[in-house]
């Protein structure tokens, strides 16, 4: 008896000079063999939401000459505790047996599994970032246009996840900004991203006085 269930097994006795003839019969019931599973998460990219992916499942207590595959014999998923960089983060696994002529001999120990993986910040790139306004006229002020960065349709908060140094803008030339990833956010950058706006001379029209 190879499968799952009960089975009646009925044992009889023929009649002879010593025993009249006889039946008995039993129930012999296979239980669900219990397996559990481990998983492995691929790594990722910042992109704000907590969805991960899973890489590998490894079931222990199948038999030898059996495997489960991924949509056919089970469904996983799989969510990072929270969408922010970090190594080694928390990745909560479910994991649920689909009703198959494989599955129907098994069951879960549990359905949950945490691995861990890891996400890695979202590079800022040069043509993510623009100047509100690239040119100026001298007035003897510093000059500071407002800088927006927007990363896959995402507008950046300065201070929060880049910061900005001025420099060269109060007199009439060639000024810059210079714009960094912010220490600790979910964004990196290859070094920095400078953006040239300029500072024109100021026209001033010459009187002559009434002698």
């Amino acid at each position: 008896i190879k499968k799952v269930g009960t089975t009646t097994i009925t044992a009889t006795a023929s009649e002879n000079e010593d025993y009249a003839e006889a039946a008995a019969s039993y129930d012999l019931t296979v239980d669900k063999k219990e397996i559990s599973y481990t998983a492995t998460v691929k790594d990722k990219t910042y992109n704000g939401n907590v969805t991960a992916e899973v890489e590998n499942v490894s079931f222990t207590g199948l038999l030898e000459t059996e495997t489960l595959t991924k949509d056919t014999d089970y469904t996983v998923s799989a969510t990072f505790v929270d969408s922010n960089v970090g190594t080694n983060k928390n990745v909560n696994v479910t994991l649920t047996l689909k009703e198959t002529t494989k599955t129907a001999n098994y069951k879960l120990t549990g359905t949950s599994y945490v691995a861990t993986a890891s996400i890695t910040g979202k590079e800022i790139q040069d043509t993510d970032v623009t100047l509100e306004t690239a040119t100026y006229t001298y007035d003897g002020t510093a000059k500071e246009p407002s800088v927006t960065v927007k990363v896959d349709g995402n507008t950046l908060t300065k201070g929060t996840d880049y910061e900005v140094v001025y420099t060269n803008n109060v007199n009439a030339g060639t000024a810059t900004a210079k714009i960094t990833a912010k220490e600790g956010s979910n964004y990196t950058m290859d070094g920095e991203v400078t953006k040239d706006f300029t500072i024109n001379p100021m026209t001033i029209t010459p009187t002559i006085a009434d002698i």
